[in-house]
């Protein structure tokens, strides 16, 4: 009895396998559509599904003026406490958008 629930939890998981290859080809598929995806593909650590996510979560890279503008939304920039003329760098903001750091994080 309890290797008939096992052999149905395997028959699931199964389908999802599948699924998952049908969306991963789909995604693959867009990704050699777009030019911007592809030339973000040629950045090492950034497949296809980073390059996409990078892409969906920047929408149109000439908003921002500056590339530090962009490492700011992507919450990428050390905090800055400034007091008495003493200037102190801590950690990473965490501000903006966590996908982007996220996948940037996970390239690295």
């Amino acid at each position: 009895m309890k290797f008939e629930s096992v052999d149905s939890y395997l028959r699931i998981m199964d389908i999802f396998d599948e699924e998952i290859k049908v969306l991963s080809r789909q995604l693959e598929g867009l990704a050699r559509e777009d030019e911007d995806v592809k030339l973000l593909m040629t950045v090492p650590g950034l497949g296809y599904y980073s390059a996409l996510l990078v892409k969906s979560e920047i929408g149109d890279v000439n908003r921002f003026p500056f590339g530090e503008r962009l490492c700011s939304y992507a919450g990428l920039v050390p905090s800055t406490h400034a007091s008495g003329g003493v200037v102190r760098h801590g950690g990473v903001t965490k501000e903006g958008s966590r996908w982007l750091r996220w996948v940037m994080v996970e390239a690295a």
